[in-house]
């Protein structure tokens, strides 16, 4: 078996990685909008950039609204 930064490189040389970024990055927001509980992204120096349904429920407020 090749080592993985074989195959990384491998897969980034076929242009696999945009693909495989972008299925991730779908998974990711679908677990959000269906997750029960309150869910907020924030980078670690700015303000929150995303919140789901249940935060926004949580904190008395619309989704777009909680933003900031």
């Amino acid at each position: 078996m090749p080592p993985a930064q074989d195959v990384y490189q491998a897969d980034v040389q076929r242009g696999g990685w945009p693909r495989r970024w972008a299925q991730a990055a779908r998974l990711v927001e679908s677990a959000m909008d269906h997750a029960p509980v309150g869910m907020a992204l924030r980078p670690v120096d700015g303000p929150i950039s995303r919140v789901n349904r249940a935060f926004a429920e949580l904190v008395g407020r619309r989704p777009g609204s909680a933003l900031g």
